[in-house]
């Protein structure tokens, strides 16, 4: 059984923890302060907050820089460690994924539990950071698969574009038709603005009903190009173009809109 500790600051953890959830079923255990477990596609959890009651001054919460949340004489503190504790033994947990929580990492790596350990962007490099990172047996970045694709696939178009009108694949631009130089970076940040929303999608959707729809812009390429770029060689074929096109979409919707 793997344990999947979500923070319970912001939305961003959820999300990411019930996409995941939703793919691996009962393979996973989600541990949190999320709310009614109704909601939640797998097993869950409910830990203790241990922001409640508040700590007071003398709490030394980050133990002088060395933690992130580790309050001192905290009853909400002790409760949520003792119950992640509790649930790393008696479930006898192959591993904890930590997005994110230090504490939660250390605790597990004490109990014998490898745990993995969720980065996030920008700088983090402070005590606590390392030694979260330094007690991880893995450490998993998905931002970086956004940041990678935009920079392969930005090099591979200019690399094809350079060599293959060196070579004579591509030939020039038509002189006769002028594109300024707004409109091809307006259409390139439209195109991975679309991506990374059907990125964001995947994390709040089933998979089952955003691929489906992902996937109709193809056709719906073809109608335009049929309808306004004159790819058809007549009306019955612009027609046929359309009507598939149409036919192809609708059968999207009702995959997307079918109970699951």
């Amino acid at each position: 059984m793997i344990g999947y500790y979500v923070h319970h600051h912001g939305s961003g953890h959820r999300h990411r923890a019930l996409a995941i959830a939703s793919h691996l079923g009962d393979g996973v255990t989600l541990l949190g302060s999320l709310g009614p477990a109704s909601e939640l596609p797998t097993r869950y959890v409910e830990l203790p907050r241990d922001d409640d009651p508040e700590p007071g001054d003398d709490a030394d919460v980050t133990a002088g820089g060395a933690l992130h949340w580790a309050p001192l004489r905290h009853s909400g503190q002790q409760a949520r460690a003792e119950a992640l504790a509790s649930w790393l033994v008696h479930d006898r947990a192959s591993a904890l994924v930590c997005d994110v929580s230090v504490e939660a990492a250390l605790l597990a790596r004490l109990m014998s539990v490898p745990p993995v350990v969720v980065a996030l962007r920008g700088d983090r490099l402070d005590r606590a950071h390392a030694a979260g990172y330094d007690c991880a047996v893995r450490i998993l970045a998905p931002w970086m698969y956004g940041a990678i694709l935009a920079v392969f696939a930005s090099t591979i178009l200019w690399a094809s574009v350079v060599v293959g009108r060196r070579v004579g694949l591509l030939g020039p631009p038509p002189a006769s038709r002028h594109v300024p130089a707004w409109r091809d970076g307006a259409a390139g940040i439209l195109s991975l603005t679309a991506y990374l929303l059907i990125l964001f999608a995947y994390s709040i959707a089933p998979l089952a009903a955003v691929a489906p729809l992902r996937e109709s812009g193809i056709v719906l390429a073809a109608a335009w190009g049929a309808l306004r770029l004159g790819e058809s060689v007549a009306g019955r074929d612009a027609v046929i173009r359309i009507v598939a096109a149409a036919l192809v979409v609708l059968g999207a919707v009702l995959l997307a809109v079918a109970p699951h």
